[in-house]
């Protein structure tokens, strides 16, 4: 995962994962850098859980989740290859605190864009790298 001010890679087979604060420079490495990149947020116990039916994204069809936690009631838009192509997070009484989506798909990715190393460099393409124009 990437955005402007973070880099996270994980290998979830392994449970293992690294985020890099690009703001501060710092590093983190642990477990629950892994939970928390490796699908469905898994830091905090599952309260309930509810397959919400099929939603229609910019890449096509999706699964939506709605995960309820002891802080949060997130949800999930699952592309049929496990992708998270959208995720929301709210408080209990509804207030969305976050909302997230992909820009962009594709499988054809760097070969080492899940390690450590790869941390240190942007794989985001150019043209996604622009500040969107204003209205």
């Amino acid at each position: 995962m990437e955005t402007p001010r973070d880099r996270i890679v994980a290998d979830c087979a392994a449970m293992r994962g690294s985020y890099a604060d690009l703001r501060k420079g710092k590093l983190i490495e642990n477990m629950s850098v892994a939970k928390a990149a490796c699908g469905i947020e898994a830091n905090t116990p599952i309260l309930s859980a509810r397959i919400e039916g099929k939603r229609e994204s910019r890449f096509g069809p999706t699964t939506h989740l709605v995960i309820r936690d002891p802080n949060f009631i997130r949800t999930y838009d699952v592309d049929k290859n496990g992708a998270l192509l959208g995720a929301t997070i709210s408080d209990h009484s509804g207030q969305r605190l976050l909302t997230n989506w992909a820009v962009y798909l594709s499988s054809d990715v760097p070969p080492d864009i899940f390690s450590k190393d790869s941390l240190g460099r942007s794989v985001v393409p150019e043209r996604f790298k622009q500040p969107r124009p204003a209205n």
